[in-house]
C-alpha cells in the first residue's frame, strides 16, 4: 500500500511509514509510505484475502504493538498505546466479542455504573431497541456488529474501525 497525502484535504488521521510484518515473514504485511484518512469520511478498504486489510484496522487501533511509524490524529502524534484510548473495532468475525445474556446487557456490561435508560437511548439510535431482550448471538450479522458498536459508542470514542 503506498499513498501520497493529498494536502488538499482536511486530514483527520495521518499515517507515515507505516510498517508491519509477521514474526517469520519477510515480506512487510502493511508498507505505507504515507496515508491521509480525510476528516468526516467513511473509508473502506479492499483488498482479497490475506490482503492485510485485518492487520491494518489493528494496527490504526493500537491493538498491534510491533507497528513501526507515525500516526497523528489531528495533528497530534500517538503511540500504539494511545490510540487503543482514543479507536475501538468491531471485527469481522464479532461472534468473539459478545459476552453477555441479553443486547441490553451487552451495552451496559462497560457502564461503571448501570443506567438502563441510557442503554436504550444508545440501543435506539441503532435501531436495536426492539431486541434489547434477545441474546445477541440471535441477531443477524449486521444486528451483532451494531450490538458490539454500541458498546464503543457507550465510552464516546472518536474513531470506530469495522
Amino acid at each position: 500500500m503506498k499513498e501520497k497525502i493529498n494536502e488538499d484535504v482536511e486530514t483527520k488521521i495521518q499515517l507515515k511509514n507505516y510498517v508491519y510484518s509477521y514474526k517469520k515473514e519477510k515480506v512487510k504485511a502493511l508498507n505505507i509510505d504515507a496515508l491521509d484518512i480525510p476528516k468526516g469520511k467513511i473509508v473502506g478498504i479492499v483488498g482479497h484475502n490475506g490482503a492485510g486489510k485485518s492487520t491494518f484496522a489493528r494496527c490504526l487501533c493500537g491493538l498491534s504493538k510491533k507497528f513501526k511509524g507515525k500516526i497523528q490524529i489531528e495533528s497530534q502524534s500517538y503511540n500504539q498505546k494511545q490510540c487503543v484510548g482514543k479507536t475501538y473495532m468491531v471485527m469481522q468475525d464479532v461472534n468473539h466479542q459478545l459476552f453477555t445474556e441479553t443486547v441490553l446487557d451487552e451495552v451496559m456490561l462497560s457502564m461503571k455504573e448501570d443506567d438502563t435508560h441510557r442503554a436504550q437511548q444508545i440501543l435506539k439510535s441503532l435501531n436495536l431497541l426492539d431486541l434489547q431482550q434477545l441474546h445477541p448471538m440471535s441477531l443477524s450479522g449486521g444486528q451483532k456488529q451494531k450490538s458490539r458498536y454500541s458498546r464503543g459508542h457507550r465510552f464516546s470514542k472518536r474513531y470506530h474501525y469495522f
